[in-house]
């Protein structure tokens, strides 16, 4: 069977969409909730069903904040539905972004042949492409980018919808012209940059208006020539296209009135959305950084030169860019090569695309696709609260890609032959990188050590990557990530909080304060003024501490993070428990998913005597982050108790002792578990884990360990 005949047949490609996307994707079960996912996903109320289901409309998605203020309704009811059916399991969450990402491919495939009607090989080709490119990983296997793949899905259902209704006739033509205008209202509320479709529209019908070649409708399209028999390109002009009611192609204000429709649709979108939210939009960081006009247009060209590269050549990918958080970065790339080059291309495509649309729609209309949707990304319009991002690139490709081969393999003859080949061909490493890619999103070291790979300069990479490691007890490898932050950016407010919590964890008090205070200084946030709390507190400041979380907890009622410091400082005294557990009650309320405050809510009960209940809160804690030692510790204890497991006791003290190899208390209590069950062994093996690493050993565990060896 010949290349064209594949291409050509509906149900070989999309069989071939399918199973590519299945299979690049394979690797992604394994990832778990990483990055944002727990603030956006698992600490959303409202995902977990513990808040009104009318709130998905009323409050903003995630952890919005006022540099990027969003409302996706839409992505927020897709994730409670995989809460709902599949729990806090990062596996279900997977399985659903997967399926949107096939029928995303899908779909855009289908819009695509909507553009180029005569040559199905084309969309079919780029349609693949887009199916395996690495490029796509970051808003597939990342739950929390699942708002760019709906975005997509519902894109392509409306540019479906639009051509159906200009081939359609009657009820049937104002029922696709709904069907549109519901698919656009569904994107507009799962992505913003869905905002564009009426402009792509519209430069759809103004190509199809200066060539014959691209008709709006499959209706109007003569037959696609018989496989194997493309004499003529996919752009070629063999015939004119007309509209439902037989006027010309070139009757172009008429094809535009059922933009009215969308634009009242989106006019009521931003109407809503500023009501939820309380403004019009977000600043971008360009305007926060005070960079000017001319330094923003460059950075930004210097952004889409990028966004070329990892389009034709995804082997250096990261999650976050350095141009995202050190304006020193942007100002850079605005001065280098690539900004001005960037610069040229941007002025350039739209007159490009131009004198395109007679000779080569196809390539026209990719190159308007493209522009058009990665337009909101430039941030010089409309501030999105990021620079680069790859997520952002999902709904943008297609276009690119449908330009690219369009023009690689557009033409007849054995050029086209050899370019569907060479494409065909690059499926199989674009989708072996993609494989490998997802292995990236597993945990969120993997994810800030590939970051740094792809992006060293990155302050923020190796600040969240310190972070992780003092979770983990790594305390010396943490240090070094957060001496790398501040060599880059001396600045970074989050990395002296990151810095100021490893000195208080190795005790040095003095330091952590003056690194709290620093950070506070430079951005006055909620969790470091918690932070700063419990230091002041360990140092003796019991008085200071106090009024600072109450503070807190009156200035904001509702942020979970004061309750959850409040209640800290009544277990570090054990003063008050009762009102330890009120307050990490009122905490995780406010917060369901979040582990750590669950874990804390668990010890002030298991403290109480509430043993039942401390074991519950553990056991969620250890569903919700796996990795989160001390609710592998809390568990481990509380099952220590003459009515206890010590068998899953052991087991939970050891996973504890894996995660942070430094921490004294489980070590200590794991030398207990063990003297409990009689494993003179084990005992003295752990003893001899505990010196060789200079863990202390508790007076009472000695004595215990003694005397299990009489």
């Amino acid at each position: 069977m010949s290349i064209d005949r594949l291409l050509s047949s509906s149900r070989a490609t999309a069989a071939l969409i399918v199973v590519l996307a299945l299979a690049s994707y394979a690797s992604a079960f394994d990832a778990g909730f990483v990055w944002d996912d727990r603030p956006v996903v698992l600490e959303d109320a409202r995902v977990r069903g513990s808040a009104p289901w009318s709130t998905i409309l009323t409050r903003p998605y995630g952890s919005s904040v006022a540099l990027d203020p969003l409302w996706r309704p839409v992505v927020v009811l897709s994730y409670a539905l995989d809460h709902a059916i599949w729990g806090p399991s990062p596996v279900g969450f997977h399985a659903t972004s997967l399926a949107i990402h096939v029928a995303a491919c899908l779909a855009l495939w289908l819009a695509l042949r909507q553009l180029v009607p005569r040559d199905p090989a084309v969309p079919a080709l780029a349609a693949l492409l887009f199916s395996v490119h690495p490029v796509h990983v970051e808003a597939v296997t990342w739950i929390s980018g699942r708002s760019d793949a709906l975005g997509g899905l519902f894109a392509a259902l409306a540019i479906l919808s639009w051509s159906r209704a200009r081939a359609a006739t009657g009820r049937a033509r104002l029922g696709w012209t709904a069907a549109c205008a519901g698919a656009y209202l569904l994107g507009l509320l799962s992505k913003e940059v869905v905002a564009l479709l009426p402009a792509f529209l519209a430069a759809w019908e103004w190509v199809r208006a200066q060539s014959a070649e691209v008709p709006a409708t499959p209706a109007t399209a003569s037959p696609a020539p018989a496989a194997g028999r493309h004499a003529t390109s996919s752009d070629a002009q063999t015939s004119t296209a007309s509209g439902p009611t037989g006027s010309p192609a070139g009757s172009f204000g008429l094809s535009l009135r059922p933009l009215l429709l969308l634009a009242g649709v989106f006019a009521g979108w931003l109407a809503v959305r500023a009501a939820v939210l309380g403004g019009s939009g977000g600043l971008s960081l360009f305007v926060a950084w005070k960079l000017d006009a001319g330094t923003r247009i460059r950075a930004a060209g210097a952004v889409l030169v990028d966004h070329l590269r990892l389009l034709l050549w995804p082997a250096r990918l990261a999650a976050d860019y350095a141009v995202n958080r050190d304006p020193a970065a942007a100002v850079a790339a605005a001065g280098s090569v690539a900004g001005w080059l960037g610069l040229v291309l941007a002025a350039g495509a739209l007159p490009l695309a131009a004198g395109l649309a007679r000779r080569r729609p196809a390539v026209a209309l990719g190159l308007l696709w493209h522009a058009i949707f990665l337009f909101p990304a430039s941030n010089l319009a409309i501030g999105i609260g990021v620079v680069e991002a790859e997520r952002l690139l999902y709904l943008p490709s297609a276009g690119f890609l449908l330009a690219l081969v369009a023009f690689l393999a557009g033409d007849g003859g054995r050029r086209r032959a050899a370019a569907c080949a060479v494409l065909l061909l690059a499926l199989l490493p674009l989708s072996l990188r993609t494989f490998l890619r997802n292995l990236d999103w597993r945990d969120d070291e993997r994810l800030y050590r590939s970051m740094i790979r792809a992006e060293p300069r990155n302050p923020y990479a190796h600040t969240m990557l310190g972070t992780v490691l003092i979770r983990s007890d790594r305390l010396d490898e943490a240090g070094d990530c957060f001496a790398a932050a501040l060599g880059i950016k001396p600045d970074d407010a989050l990395a002296f909080a990151g810095r100021g919590e490893l000195r208080r964890r190795r005790g040095d008090l003095p330091g952590a304060l003056a690194d709290l205070d620093r950070a506070l200084a430079l951005a006055p946030v909620t969790r470091t003024r918690v932070a700063r709390a419990l230091a002041r507190l360990e140092a003796g400041g019991f008085e200071t501490a106090s009024r600072e979380l109450r503070a807190i907890t009156l200035e904001d009622p509702q942020n979970a993070d004061g309750w959850n410091g409040l209640g800290a400082m009544h277990l570090l005294r054990k003063d008050d428990l009762r009102a330890a557990l009120e307050a990490f009650e009122t905490a995780a309320r406010l917060r369901p998913g979040d582990a750590a405050i669950l874990s804390n809510r668990g010890l002030a009960r298991l403290y109480l005597g509430e043993r039942a209940a401390a074991l519950r809160d553990q056991e969620e804690a250890i569903r919700l982050d796996p990795q989160l030692a001390d609710a592998h510790k809390r568990r481990g204890v509380a099952l220590y108790a003459p009515e206890g497991s010590l068998e899953e006791a052991e087991r939970s003290l050891r996973e504890a002792a894996r995660l942070a190899p430094t921490d004294a208390e489980a070590h200590n209590y794991l030398v207990l578990v063990l003297c409990a069950r009689g494993d003179r062994a084990g005992v003295a093996d752990q003893l001899s884990a505990m010196l060789a690493r200079g863990i202390p050993v508790r007076p009472e565990v000695a004595d215990e360990a003694a005397g299990s060896r009489k």
